[in-house]
């Protein structure tokens, strides 16, 4: 490969600061889907619904 554009370097500073600042919103989803996926599971046993 050849040296890449200035604009690809931007670009690849851009993403990593976009990283940075996903992996924590990526942190709190995977929480948030971790409690709805416990309180539905829990739930689903409680009313003895098989799960599908």
């Amino acid at each position: 490969m050849g040296p890449g554009p200035p604009l690809g370097f931007i670009n690849g500073l851009t993403n990593q600061v976009d990283e940075a600042r996903s992996r924590q919103t990526v942190r709190e989803l995977a929480l948030q889907l971790h409690f709805s996926f416990e309180m539905s599971s829990s739930s689903g046993r409680l009313m003895g619904a098989s799960p599908a």
